[in-house]
């Protein structure tokens, strides 16, 4: 039995239902390492892209304890689609958002705009969401809503104590720019990882088109 699937989303799906429907503790615990993060993680749980309201679905929200904590992955995913993705111009139409002006107006797919705000979204949290269903961020109101499921993962992130902002991208350069609290992780390091191997390698050479060697997925 495998699971294949199309482009980020597909290579996801496959590589943490894979994950998780075999409980494989030891793959996970070398994404973590792959992602920088050397913490034993015990009761793991995957919420693939549960709605954060204003803010967002992330792709991949995964919360865990630590020997002395709670923590969370904030996960996005972005694929070359038969091209080359670049973190530089990813930055460069990040900064043209003016996020750091008008936060939260309009919509973007943009890596560091995702991730940015689910930072924002974590670091204003404790204490801030009142009886409107509103998230209080620098003197404005960010309406969360009343949807029952949104509310528990709320309660759920707001139970963790440290929070993780993770891009898994095609390898490319870093930004010097980037901001700090985002761990990037390459798809072709996991692809090549003996562990994670297991569960992205059909869907590896699925998205791969031999004729022209482009692939949906990684940077050729």
């Amino acid at each position: 039995m495998k699971i294949v699937g199309y482009s980020e989303r597909g290579a996801m799906n496959a590589l943490f239902y894979g994950i998780a429907l075999a409980n494989d503790e030891e793959a996970f615990a070398e994404f973590l390492r792959i992602s920088r993060i050397y913490n034993h993680a015990s009761n793991v749980e995957f919420f693939m892209e549960f709605s954060m309201s204003e803010f967002g679905s992330p792709d991949l929200l995964v919360t865990f304890n630590t020997n002395e904590q709670k923590q969370i992955l904030f996960i996005e995913a972005k694929a070359s689609c038969g091209k080359r993705y670049e973190l530089e111009e990813a930055l460069s139409s990040f900064k043209r958002t003016e996020i750091y002006q008008e936060r939260f107006d309009g919509y973007s797919s943009n890596l560091y705009y995702q991730l940015s705000m689910k930072h924002l979204f974590f670091e204003n949290l404790p204490n801030s969401i009142n009886r409107n269903d509103t998230l209080g961020i620098d003197g404005r109101t960010h309406k969360i809503g009343d949807n029952f499921v949104v509310k528990e993962i709320c309660n759920k992130i707001k139970d963790c104590q440290v929070a993780h902002y993770i891009a898994i991208v095609p390898r490319s350069d870093i930004p010097s720019e980037a901001p700090e609290f985002i761990k990037h992780v390459f798809w072709e390091d996991l692809f090549n990882c003996p562990l994670l191997k297991k569960y992205l390698d059909e869907t590896w050479l699925i998205n791969r088109n031999s004729k022209n060697n482009k692939s949906q997925i990684v940077n050729n």
